[in-house]
């Protein structure tokens, strides 16, 4: 892998990457800059090179998911586990909107990350 200098990356490619370690950037040269795994060290890289503390990244999003759900609950006065036990069922108790399906697939991934795997 060529080494890449802060001087060769145009600013507003490194402030995207410095925002989101994940993203994929096309730079107007035509180049890429964007994460990648080294086996050999088992770690992952962002687009500037830096390594990416995975675990970290995964704790700031269910912390997230977990934010927002709670924003959800208290304004629809509804606990996210009921909320997604009527959303699965189907029966019209929850109606479809932007929001509950947001909603709802934050409940799924809370649900896939407490372990239940399912559906």
């Amino acid at each position: 892998m060529n080494e890449i200098t802060p001087r060769d990356i145009p600013a507003e490619v490194r402030a995207e990457i410095e925002s989101d370690p994940l993203v994929g950037i096309i730079a107007e040269d035509g180049r890429y800059f964007g994460p990648h795994y080294d086996e050999a060290t088992d770690t992952l890289y962002d687009g500037l090179g830096h390594p990416v503390d995975v675990e970290a990244m995964v704790e700031q999003s269910q912390r997230w998911i977990r934010e927002t759900c709670g924003r959800y609950e208290r304004k629809y006065g509804l606990p996210s586990l009921e909320f997604y036990r009527l959303w699965q069922s189907g029966d019209g108790h929850v109606e479809d909107t932007a929001e509950t399906t947001e909603w709802a697939a934050l409940c799924r991934h809370l649900d896939w990350a407490n372990g239940s795997r399912r559906g």
